[in-house]
């Protein structure tokens, strides 16, 4: 347990973070030495479950139970309010995302958001009044980004022998980058808006920097200090990120990195989403502010919108 070592958070936020760093210590101990092994079973969302999935659900579940200040927990493997006899905290999770790369040992990881616990159980909340969020990498070193909530930036923890160390401190995203990670790819078939993103990044020479997991597509961004990362819709390719799970917690640390986030569905910033359903979908762009907006011109151009929120 590595309590206590780096106030990352203050009053009881920080037992939340603990809570993350110690499960996602568990689970890289788990991926490093066993097999990935598919099960017979799916989740709500029809994807196919991994035991590495259940596994890693069931570790975060009962360490946020275990702070006693979490009200509830939500994650993409149990998407609906998981009571945790707490009162101050409401936690949506992703325990391992990265399910269609997992097998390859391409690096995958966990993303969180923490949220003020409220009797609407998030309903009507917005990404705006996410407290805390923490993204992790699973890949020759396990990492995470989390937000600072005592000095309001972002760092960078590893994970060594003796638990976790600060790597990198006050991440911030620079507005300009060669980089892009384009989600969601065949949606440019029939969504020209899309289309015209990537040809722009094409012809202008931009480096691709894709795995097609969103934890380190997206994560390259913070340590790289630029890139862009999208997954948009189209009306064939429907959306499939899950807003709770996935969308709200790397919007939330992406912008206090001095990023930009974007959706057709808000017309804005990915943290203006108001939460309706608990698997809900969303559209996904993320990173250096001058290609966000150059997105954002381009969706006020089109003369159809390709919205397919909450499908």
């Amino acid at each position: 347990n590595m309590e206590g070592k780096l106030p990352l958070a203050e009053g009881n936020l920080q037992k939340v973070y603990d809570a993350i760093l110690d499960s996602v210590a568990v689970i890289a101990d788990f991926l490093r030495f066993n097999k990935c092994s598919k099960m017979e079973s799916s989740n709500v969302f029809g994807d196919k479950q991994f035991e590495a999935d259940v596994k890693s659900d069931d570790v975060i579940f009962q360490k946020l139970k275990e702070t006693g200040v979490v009200s509830a927990g939500l994650s993409e493997e149990k998407p609906f309010v998981n009571e945790l006899g707490g009162n101050e905290f409401i936690v949506t999770f992703d325990p391992l995302d990265g399910g269609s790369i997992i097998d390859t040992n391409f690096s995958v990881g966990s993303i969180f958001a923490v949220w003020p616990s409220t009797e609407s159980k998030l309903m009507g909340m917005k990404g705006t009044d996410i407290v805390g969020s923490v993204i992790a990498v699973y890949g020759p070193r396990t990492s995470v980004i989390i937000y600072n909530q005592v000095e309001k930036q972002v760092d960078e923890l590893t994970l060594g022998k003796n638990g976790w160390e600060r790597t990198e401190t006050k991440i911030q995203i620079k507005d300009t980058t060669k980089m892009f990670a384009p989600g969601n790819l065949r949606a440019t078939n029939d969504n020209p808006t899309y289309k015209r993103i990537l040809d722009h990044w094409i012809s202008s020479g931009y480096t691709l920097r894709y795995t097609g997991g969103l934890v380190p597509d997206a994560y390259q961004i913070f340590i790289k200090r630029s890139g862009i990362i999208t997954n948009f819709t189209s009306p064939k390719h429907g959306p499939k990120l899950r807003y709770l799970y996935e969308c709200a917690p790397f919007a939330h640390i992406m912008e206090a990195a001095g990023g930009m986030t974007f959706s057709p569905d808000t017309k804005g910033s990915m943290l203006l989403a108001e939460v309706t359903d608990y698997q809900q979908k969303t559209q996904l762009a993320l990173g250096s502010k001058e290609e966000i907006e150059r997105i954002m011109k381009e969706y006020s151009a089109q003369k159809i919108g390709y919205s397919f929120y909450n499908n």
